[in-house]
């Protein structure tokens, strides 16, 4: 993979959280329940995981 590539992916990634976050924050998610504010912060939580992961990783790709 090039470095172009992951710069994008980790770039959409970023952009998920912020939309996701923006959303929570504008009340267009509903939160009324448990189970959808675990669903949203579980979803949230992994993509951020996943940008961490590929910024860590960001000497590996050639």
């Amino acid at each position: 993979m090039n470095k172009r590539a992951v710069a994008l992916a980790l770039l959409l990634l970023i952009v998920v959280i912020i939309g996701c976050i923006s959303m929570v924050v504008t009340g267009l998610y509903p939160i009324d329940s448990r189970p959808q504010l675990v669903a949203i912060a579980l979803g949230t939580s992994i993509a951020a995981a996943f940008a961490i992961f590929i910024a860590l990783k960001w000497k590996v790709f050639a």
